[in-house]
């Protein structure tokens, strides 16, 4: 026991405060890493480029570049809220693939996501259909490449447009990457070839540098709307069990120190 409030015994005393705490303290919720909503102010409406937003859009087998313009952008229709800009991306019927993402190289504001630092990664956002053939899936870049989900979403009805250019029929999607019924390599060359490879581990390990939608149908030629989205995580909380051997890696110097004092 401690005779004298020595330094040895103030820190053992904040170390047996936390080890406590951490024993009862809840389980962490998760809270919001990236967001993304394609807000377009843009007067009079008139849509604007992915790049303006920094994200991008890859279209076709031959993986064409549609950042800048072309059948892919942010429009100015209305989603769910009131504020508006979808992002939207379409390919011609015959080879309708498209992957719609960032990237920490656009300057989007989107950072490397160290999945050692979560102990789960959760995905979302909101779809609207322009014909119901077109799926999205969850596609990450991690390690210079690119893995896409074998989970793939839909939505029960197509959209419409309403007066003020309101959208509706919008569906919110979400998968956390623990959860995924697995996952494709993803070949993305860009200019070249773009397309959905064997079946493949995702990596748990590494920093995710890229995310977004690899959209997909099997005929039809119309718009697939997205927005808001999202990723989501719960921090990793040292065990009491490491805390514990913190405050040993801690106090053993110390009794050190003191038993010399005493000599």
């Amino acid at each position: 026991m401690c005779s004298s409030y020595t330094l040895g015994c103030r820190v053992a005393a904040v170390w047996a405060g936390v080890l406590l705490v951490a024993s009862f303290a809840p389980a962490a919720a998760a809270s919001i890493i990236y967001t993304k909503s394609f807000t377009n102010n843009a007067v009079p409406d008139q849509n604007q480029t992915l790049a303006f937003h920094g994200w991008g859009a890859r279209v076709g087998s031959a993986c064409t570049d549609q950042s800048g313009g072309g059948a892919s952008g942010v429009s100015y229709y209305i989603g769910s809220g009131t504020t508006p800009g979808l992002a939207y991306t379409t390919v011609a019927a015959a080879d309708w693939r498209s992957l719609v993402a960032t990237t920490t190289a656009l300057g989007s504001g989107f950072a490397a996501v160290d999945q050692s630092a979560y102990s789960s990664l959760t995905f979302s956002w909101e779809q609207w259909n322009g014909n119901l053939n077109q799926k999205s899936q969850l596609a990450v870049e991690i390690g210079g490449a690119w893995y896409v989900s074998k989970d793939a979403f839909s939505t029960a009805l197509v959209y419409g447009v309403s007066g003020g250019n309101a959208v509706t029929n919008g569906e919110w999607k979400s998968i956390a990457l623990a959860s995924a019924s697995g996952w494709y390599a993803l070949t993305v060359n860009p200019d070249v070839s773009m397309g959905v490879g064997s079946a493949v581990s995702l990596p748990t390990t590494g920093s995710i540098t890229g995310a977004g939608l690899y959209c997909t149908a099997s005929s039809g030629s119309d718009a697939l709307l997205l927005d808001d989205f999202q990723i989501s995580g719960v921090a990793v909380v040292p065990e009491p069990g490491i805390l514990a051997l913190l405050v040993g890696g801690l106090l053993g110097p110390l009794a050190g120190a003191r038993r010399k004092r005493n000599k």
